[in-house]
Parts: structure tokens; sequence; C-alpha cells
């Protein structure tokens, strides 16, 4: 019971936030949405198979774990925001300080919650 009250709780709490702040955040809140709609939720492996499709050789990443599917996706997410971050240093600095990777990753996987339930990462 306390786990499904957790659920709606984080639920709210994300609905409630305004989900991108800047238009380095939609940049890659795009490019992760792209990834996830792509990826092969396999449950009776419980894994989760990504391509980064904007990669020369499309390397495919094979994850069986919530801390390491997570990590991934917000390390593509800091690089997406990195690499388009102004070049002028004062820009940059007010661009790294609205950037937050780890609170948009958290609203993206909240649109996947249910496939994230019955790989049993959560």
């Amino acid at each position: 019971m306390q786990f499904i009250e957790d659920f709606w709780e984080e639920e709210i709490a994300l609905s409630t936030e305004s989900p991108i702040m800047n238009l380095l955040e939609q940049a890659s809140y795009n490019k992760l949405i792209i990834l996830l709609v792509n990826a092969i939720w396999d449950e009776t492996k419980n894994e989760v198979s990504v391509q980064d499709i904007w990669r020369n050789e499309i390397p495919k990443y094979t994850f069986n774990n919530f801390a390491d599917f997570k990590t991934y996706l917000k390390n593509i997410s800091d690089e997406d925001a990195t690499r388009n971050f102004p070049n002028y240093d004062t820009e940059k600095e007010t661009y790294e300080s609205l950037y937050n990777g780890q609170k948009l990753v958290d609203l993206i996987l909240n649109d996947y919650k249910k496939d994230l339930i019955i790989l049993g990462w959560i």
C-alpha cells in the first residue's frame, strides 16, 4: 500500500512542476524521448535495450537494472545540453544554472513507470 501512495505522491509532484525550463532542456528532453520510444522493453529478461542513433556505428546498449539505465539517460542528457551551451561565459553560466539533468530524466521516466514496474526496477 505504501508503494502505491509513494507512486502517486511522486506523480503529483512531477506533474505540478514546470517540465521544461529552457531550450537546452527541451533538446535533451526530445533526444531522450526518441531513445525511449525506440527502446526495446523486454520484461522476460528484465532488461531495456536502446540504440544511440546519433552515433555513426549505432551502438546498442542493454541495461538490466534501474541505476545503470538512469545514469545512462542522465549522461546522454548532460552531453547533449553541454554540447549546446552558449560559448560566451556569461550566457553559459546562466544556462548551466538553469539546466537540471536529473530532474529532466526523472520527469521522462515518470511516463515509463508502468514499464519500470513490470521490469521490477521500481
